[in-house]
């Protein structure tokens, strides 16, 4: 994804990476494109049609002067449906292979050469 990759007035998806405590990591907010510059891209999106600045140069992070991004842009949803996923999936995953307090597998050894035969192949 580059910065020419967007349009005035497009709709685009903003994913919140933020803090647990102002939000729900992962959620998706829909936003227009306001501006393109040469570094920043500015969206609108609420009632009230705040105003957010994404890097160009720095994944398309949320630009903050002060403190850390909150929001990440997007063109389409479906990239944040599926790095959502993603996540989930792998987290299930690494929970099914070792528990945090013991080196002990939790699958069978059926299953765990079946995903070996996956990852071989």
């Amino acid at each position: 994804m580059t910065k020419n990759d967007f349009k005035k007035g497009q709709t685009v998806y903003l994913k919140y990476i933020g803090d647990r405590r102002n939000g729900t990591i992962g959620s998706i907010t829909e936003a227009t494109v306001k501006s393109i510059g040469s570094k920043y891209i500015t969206t609108i999106n609420g009632q009230y049609d705040t105003e957010r600045k994404f890097d160009a140069n720095n994944d398309f992070k949320e630009y903050y002067t002060i403190g850390e991004s909150s929001y990440q842009l997007y063109l389409s949803k479906q990239q944040i449906e599926q790095e959502n996923e993603a996540k989930k999936i792998g987290k299930l995953i690494k929970s099914l292979f070792v528990s945090s307090w013991s080196d002990e597998m939790k699958l069978p050894i059926e299953k765990l050469r079946a995903i070996q035969d996956i990852i071989n192949s």
